[in-house]
């Protein structure tokens, strides 16, 4: 039985959004989103300030959570070492993965 090759290095999560079909489908989600908030400007802006807070929310729980982060980061490198081997895996199982979605047929 051959050995399989997985590459552990980088971070699990910046390589699913780096996946065409992960990526163009944010990149979708994100225009709509935009075209959205140009075309209500209400809406637009109640979007620009839930967005402001979750900013602020996500940059308060940073600086809360760094020094657990800090602490855990041998246990952290260790699941996203487990999660690199399982997207390996589901990139190996469904090439879809690597098609854009204006490429995809259902």
């Amino acid at each position: 039985m051959g050995s399989v090759r997985v590459n552990l290095n980088g971070n699990v999560l910046k390589r699913v959004a780096k996946l065409p079909l992960i990526s163009s489908a944010l990149q979708q989600a994100s225009s709509v989103y935009m075209g959205v908030k140009g075309r209500y400007p209400l809406l637009g802006f109640v979007g620009g300030v839930a967005e402001l807070g979750v900013r602020s929310a996500s940059t308060a729980a940073l600086k809360q959570a760094a020094p657990l982060l800090q602490n855990l980061e041998p246990e952290i490198e260790a699941v996203n070492r487990f999660a690199l081997v399982g997207l390996e895996q589901l990139e190996k199982f469904f090439p879809i993965l690597q098609q854009p979605t204006d490429e995809v047929s259902v």
